[in-house]
């Protein structure tokens, strides 16, 4: 094939370029994270076996998926502080900013706010890397009017901090889902100022924008209940919330993946019918209970059952601390009647000596803090989006099951 009959034509060179790693991972049936894995070549430390990686290497030839400068995909480090290395310091020194921050919860100072891990680490990375150099921090809480709570609009806090003369947007938001971060998208355009949105999963919008993958959470959970022996795994899921279901949907196709996909089984409590019924969380009423809910879902489940689950994911840490409590109280045992992983890796998990998923909560705010000063300083080749994932924290509750 001569060189001539090998380039393709301009309109078929973008369409090639406009394919997408959700693209991808849509055509093969997986994750974003999966088949980032397979075409970074191993790089997020999930494993996959040959027939994914078949699909999502025959998926990307078919789409004609070619990938691109401005995707970038980190894998969290272990949860230890890790200083600032010396060229993020150098970029952060360069720009003298004032950078309003969003973050969509109200701290509650008669609430327990300083130990939801979420909502402390993510500003906590975001004002240590700013911090480091000239830039400065002003920051407007907003909430999108849960109920019991003082409603400060988007909108409202949009307009106190552009009072102030800030430079450059951040906006948190971890709970809402992508279409409804989505609706914030013309708001902070309209101000004229380079923002960054941190969210727990992909924007459609063309937007720069750092978010954790749930998905490969979901499917790293059950990887690793997998890899010690489990087969028959129940997700507890006593709410109603994207990234839940995007955790249930990992798991799921971790299942699909592994090695024997026909000998293991993932089953979710309450059952879809009663889901269903559940409270949503974004319509919560003051902060969620969750360790009252996975307690009460426990209680439930082993009512029916009569013993738990051997291998249990639970939607967080707080709602395993609740199912634990619950198995306890039956005079189960943690680690020998029955094995548990749970997310976020909070101080509850390490109390239980809890297996989990810590995410990337610290990192998340760095990322963010560095796109956007590559934004301010008007670099074009500046990564448009930064997609983070969680660290496997094993701990005790999840001990190899019994060949007995």
């Amino acid at each position: 094939m001569n060189a001539k009959s090998a380039t393709l034509n301009p309109e078929a060179a973008r369409q090639r370029a406009s394919v997408t790693l959700k693209a991808v991972a849509l055509q093969a049936g997986v994750s974003t994270g999966v088949a980032s894995t397979v075409l970074s070549g191993g790089k997020n430390n999930i494993r996959v076996t040959s027939e994914t990686e078949r699909r999502v290497v025959d998926a990307a030839r078919l789409l004609g998926y070619r990938a691109r400068r401005t995707a970038v995909v980190l894998e969290e480090a272990p949860s230890h502080p890790e200083a600032p290395a010396p060229g993020k310091e150098e970029t952060a020194a360069r720009l003298a900013l004032t950078v309003g921050v969003l973050p969509s919860f109200n701290p509650d100072p008669l609430d327990t706010y300083a130990h939801d891990p979420w909502e402390s680490d993510i500003p906590a990375g975001l004002e240590l890397a700013l911090g480091s150099g000239k830039a400065r921090v002003a920051t407007h809480y907003f909430n999108r009017g849960q109920p019991g709570r003082l409603p400060v609009r988007l909108a409202e806090a949009v307009a106190h901090l552009l009072s102030l003369r800030v430079d450059a947007l951040v906006l948190i938001d971890i709970s809402s889902s992508a279409q409804e971060i989505g609706k914030s998208v013309p708001l902070l355009t309209a101000t004229g100022l380079p923002f960054v949105i941190i969210s727990a999963n992909a924007l459609a919008a063309p937007v720069a924008n750092v978010y954790y993958d749930s998905i490969t959470a979901g499917y790293q959970a059950a990887t690793h209940l997998m890899g010690q022996g489990y087969s028959d795994l129940c997700f507890l899921a006593p709410l109603r919330a994207p990234w839940v279901d995007e955790r249930i949907t990992g798991a799921l196709e971790a299942l699909r993946c592994g090695p024997s996909p026909s000998s293991s089984t993932l089953r979710v409590f309450p059952e879809e019918e009663d889901r269903a019924l559940l409270p949503a969380f974004e319509d919560r009423v003051g902060r969620w209970d969750h360790r009252a809910s996975g307690f009460e879902a426990g209680m439930r489940l082993l009512a029916r059952e009569k013993r738990p689950p051997r291998a249990l994911i639970a939607a967080n840490d707080a709602t395993a601390a609740g199912f634990i409590a619950a198995a306890s109280s039956q005079g189960f045992h943690l680690g020998a009647d029955f094995a548990v992983v749970g997310f976020d890796d909070s101080p509850e998990a390490r109390a239980h000596n809890l297996t989990t998923l810590r995410p990337p909560r610290e990192r998340m705010g760095r990322e963010a803090a560095l796109l956007l000063l590559q934004l301010a300083e008007g670099k074009k080749d500046a990564a448009r989006q930064v997609l983070l994932n969680s660290h496997l924290m094993v701990r005790s509750s999840t001990p190899r099951f019994p060949s007995d």
